[in-house]
């Protein structure tokens, strides 16, 4: 959520769609629903329930980038990306 904040500030976005920008971290709410919360091994791809849908709401992502809610787009695919990065270089 730093990292979604630091750019709002650098891109010097507006209020709303800071909001959505950020908001999109709201996705990971699905952590709460998995026992253990907080699993750093754990891919969240295949476990968490809004992250096993991550190819339609990256294409739904990629439509929004031409609506009012260009910003929420962004924001899911930023994340989906940070996520794939963490599962993609974690370090045993």
């Amino acid at each position: 959520m730093f990292l979604s904040l630091s750019i709002s500030i650098l891109r010097k976005l507006g209020k709303r769609d800071t909001c959505y920008f950020i908001g999109a971290n709201l996705i990971d709410l699905d952590h709460l629903l998995t026992s253990p919360v907080n699993d750093s091994s754990r891919n969240s791809f295949g476990t968490h329930i809004l992250h096993q849908k991550w190819l339609p709401l990256s294409i739904i992502s990629v439509i929004m980038l031409i609506t009012l809610y260009r910003w929420l787009g962004l924001g899911i695919l930023f994340h989906f990306f940070l996520d794939w990065l963490h599962h993609r270089f974690q370090v045993d």
